[in-house]
C-alpha cells in the first residue's frame, strides 16, 4: 500500500492519502475513504490521526466522532480492529454519513502525563479549526475511548482550559466535546479499587511519575471525576461487569457523580465481560459487541443530531 504526502499549508494540516479511488481508500474491510492527518506539530512530537469519511465525502457539515485507543497510556495506536467495538462503531458512524477520527497520542514511558491528554485536546482543536475544509460540524463532536482512551475521552468532555491541558496550537478553539462514550476507562485514579490493581501499581510510576498510593495531587488532576460539573456533556459509560483491571466501581463512581450534578449519564454493565469486554469463562458477553456499538451509535445520534 503506497502513500503520498500532500502538505496543506493553508489549513495547517498535513494529509497522507492511501491510494485508491480519488487518491484515498479505506483500510481493509473498513468503511469509507481513509486519510492520515498530522494534527499538531512542534513541541515534543507531531501527532497523527486516521480520518474515515463517507465516500463520496459529505456535502454539508457532518457530525464527527473522535476515538482514543487504549493501552495503559504506554501501548497501542489508532489502528481500527475489524470485529471489535471500535471497528463496528467506525462502520456504523461512516455509514450514517458522519466522519470518524482515530487519534494517535504520545505514549509513556518516553512521554509522561499529561502529554497524552494534551495531544487528545490538540487533535480536537485542530479538527475544529479545519472544520470547513474537512466538512465537519464543529458544534457536533463526540469523543469515544477505550480503557486509557476512555479516561482521555472523559477528560475531553469534562476538563476545561483551567485544568491546564490545553497547550500548543489552535488555542482559539475549544477542545471540549458535546458527548462522550467511555468504555471501561479509569475515572478516579486515587480510588483504592483502582490503585490496588497490579496494572495500576505498574503503570502509575511509568506514566504519572508517582506511585499508585493515594492520595496524590497528580492522580487527582488526571482523574475525570475531579472535573464533574453541571456543564458536563451527556455520557454513555460501558463497563465489563467482571473487569479486574479497571473495576466496575470506577465507572459507577463517574456515573453517580455526573447524575448527582444533574448531568445525563447512563451506565451499561456488560455481563460476562472482563477488561476490553473480553468474554470470561467462555461465556457470551451480554449485550454483544455489535449490539453495544449500535447502542453507542444510537446515543451519539440522539446527542449530535437529536
Amino acid at each position: 500500500m503506497t502513500r503520498r504526502h500532500r502538505p496543506l499549508a493553508v489549513i495547517g494540516l498535513c494529509l497522507v492519502c492511501v491510494t485508491g479511488l480519488a487518491g484515498c481508500s479505506s483500510g481493509p474491510g473498513l468503511v469509507g475513504s481513509h486519510s492520515v492527518l498530522t494534527y499538531c506539530t512542534g513541541g515534543a512530537a507531531s501527532g497523527t490521526l486516521d480520518l474515515y469519511e463517507p465516500s463520496p465525502p459529505p456535502t454539508t457539515p457532518a457530525p464527527l466522532v473522535v476515538f482514543l485507543h487504549g493501552g495503559a497510556w504506554e501501548l497501542g495506536d489508532g489502528a481500527i480492529t475489524l470485529g471489535s467495538f471500535d471497528g463496528d462503531l467506525e462502520a456504523d458512524v461512516v455509514n450514517k454519513g458522519w466522519v470518524f477520527a482515530s487519534v494517535n497520542y504520545r505514549l509513556a514511558p518516553q512521554y509522561k502525563w499529561p502529554a497524552m491528554v494534551e495531544d487528545a485536546k490538540c487533535a480536537v482543536r485542530a479538527l475544529r479549526a479545519n472544520a470547513a475544509f474537512l466538512k465537519i460540524d464543529p458544534q457536533r463532536i463526540a469523543a469515544v475511548g477505550a480503557s486509557a482512551g476512555g479516561q482521555l475521552a472523559s477528560l475531553l468532555g469534562l476538563a476545561s482550559p483551567s485544568a491546564g491541558f490545553d497547550v500548543g496550537q489552535y488555542l482559539n478553539q475549544s477542545s471540549r466535546v458535546e458527548a462522550v462514550v467511555d468504555e471501561f476507562g479509569p475515572t478516579d485514579l486515587n480510588a483504592v479499587s483502582w490503585s490496588a490493581t497490579p496494572l495500576a501499581k505498574q503503570v502509575s510510576p511509568a506514566v504519572f511519575g508517582v506511585p499508585a498510593q493515594p492520595p496524590s495531587p497528580v492522580l487527582s488532576a488526571a482523574s475525570p471525576v475531579t472535573y464533574v460539573s453541571v456543564t458536563a456533556p451527556p455520557f454513555l459509560v460501558i463497563q465489563g461487569a467482571v473487569d479486574e483491571v479497571v473495576p466496575p466501581a470506577q465507572s459507577e463512581e463517574l456515573v453517580q457523580r455526573l447524575t448527582a450534578a444533574g448531568d445525563q449519564a447512563t451506565l451499561v454493565l456488560v455481563q460476562n465481560a472482563g477488561h476490553g469486554l473480553a468474554p470470561v469463562d467462555n461465556l457470551a458477553v451480554t449485550p454483544s459487541i455489535a449490539a453495544l456499538a449500535q447502542q453507542a451509535t444510537n446515543f451519539l445520534d440522539q446527542q449530535l443530531v437529536g
